[in-house]
C-alpha cells in the first residue's frame, strides 16, 4: 500500500476569527486512537505537530471527524522536510521552512509542506484546502509559505536519496522510523494558485482591470513579511497583534478595490472581517524566548 499521509483539522478560534488548526499523521486517528505522542512513537507512528498541540483526533463540528483527506506519499521525504514527533514550537527541525510562525506562514502552510511528498508529475499534492480559514491564509502566505526561495531549496535537498532522515541525529525519530519507501517520485515545481484564482474570480465580476493592482498589493504585503522576518532574525521582539494588524491593513486595502462578493469568494470571508490568523500563545512560545 505504501506510505499514506493523513491530514486533519480541529477548531482554532483565534481572537474571534474562526479558523482550523491542521496537522498530518501516518495513521488514521479514526481507527488508531493514540492518547499522546509517546503512544504514537511506541506504535511506530508519525505525527507532525504543525505548530500546534498534540490532538488525539480531528474534530470540526458535531459528528465531523476533521478528516481532510489522505494520499500516498513518502515518509522519508516528508520527514526530511519537517521532523515528525517533535513539537514545532520547541524544535526548529519540526518547522519545515515556516521558520517564523505567523510571518512565514501558519499551520496550513506547514501541513501542505509535509503533504508535498504526495505530489507526482501530473498529480497535484494533497493540501489542507478544506480547512476553515484556508483561503485567508493562502492569500497572505501562499500555499507553502512566504519564503519561496528556502522552500524550493528544501524540496530539492529532500528529493535526493541521501537526504533520508538520519534517525540517529533526530533521536525520537529513531523510535518512530517507518519502512523505507520504494523510491522517490519526480516532483513538479511549486505553483502559487492564488493569482489564477484571483484572475478567474475578478473576471466573473467584470473586474479584470483590478487584477494587477491586487497582485501588487499582495506582493507588497509579502515583502513586508519578509522584511519583518529579517528583523526577527536580528533580535526584534514581536507579538501577534503586530502581525495581525499588517494582515488586516492588506485586507482593508483590497476590499476598497474589488466587489464585496468577489472579496468573499477570494478570501473566504466577508468584507470588514477582522482576520486575526496568528495565535498569540504560539508567538509567546517561539518569538519571545
Amino acid at each position: 500500500m505504501g506510505d499514506i499521509l493523513y491530514a486533519w483539522a480541529c477548531p482554532a478560534f483565534i481572537e474571534g476569527f474562526p479558523m482550523d488548526h491542521t496537522w498530518v499523521t501516518s495513521y488514521d486517528n479514526r481507527v488508531l486512537k493514540y492518547k499522546d505522542i509517546a503512544e504514537v512513537i511506541r506504535n511506530n507512528g508519525l505525527y507532525w505537530f504543525c505548530w500546534g498541540d498534540f490532538h488525539p483526533k480531528g474534530e470540526r463540528h458535531e459528528k465531523d471527524t476533521g478528516f481532510l483527506g489522505s494520499a500516498n506519499g513518502d515518509y522519508n521525504y516528508s520527514s526530511c522536510i519537517c521532523a515528525p514527533n517533535l513539537d514545532s514550537r520547541q524544535h526548529a527541525e519540526a518547522r519545515g521552512t515556516i521558520y517564523y510562525y505567523g510571518v512565514d506562514g501558519v499551520c496550513h502552510q506547514l501541513a501542505n509542506q509535509i503533504l508535498w511528498s504526495s505530489a507526482s508529475l501530473g498529480h497535484p499534492p494533497l493540501t489542507v484546502s478544506q480547512a476553515l480559514g484556508y483561503r485567508t491564509t493562502k492569500a497572505l502566505y501562499g500555499e507553502y509559505g512566504v519564503n519561496v526561495q528556502d522552500w524550493e531549496l528544501k524540496k530539492s535537498q529532500c528529493s535526493r536519496p541521501e537526504s533520508s532522515v538520519d534517525s540517529g541525529a533526530l533521536g525520537v525519530i529513531a523510535v518512530a522510523k517507518q519502512p523505507e519507501s520504494t523510491g522517490r517520485r519526480e516532483m513538479p515545481a511549486t505553483r502559487d494558485s492564488f493569482e489564477d484564482e484571483a484572475s478567474s474570480i475578478l473576471k466573473s465580476f467584470h473586474q479584470e482591470d483590478k487584477l494587477d493592482i491586487l497582485i501588487s498589493l499582495r506582493r507588497a504585503h509579502q515583502a513586508k513579511l519578509m522584511e519583518l522576518r529579517k528583523q526577527i532574525a536580528s533580535g526584534k521582539k514581536i507579538d501577534a497583534s503586530e502581525i495581525n494588524a499588517m494582515h488586516n491593513q492588506f485586507f482593508r486595502q483590497v476590499e476598497k478595490l474589488i466587489h464585496p462578493d468577489a472579496f468573499q469568494q477570494l478570501f473566504g470571508m466577508p468584507i470588514e472581517t477582522v482576520a486575526n490568523v496568528v495565535d498569540q500563545r504560539v508567538v509567546d512560545m517561539v518569538h519571545q524566548n
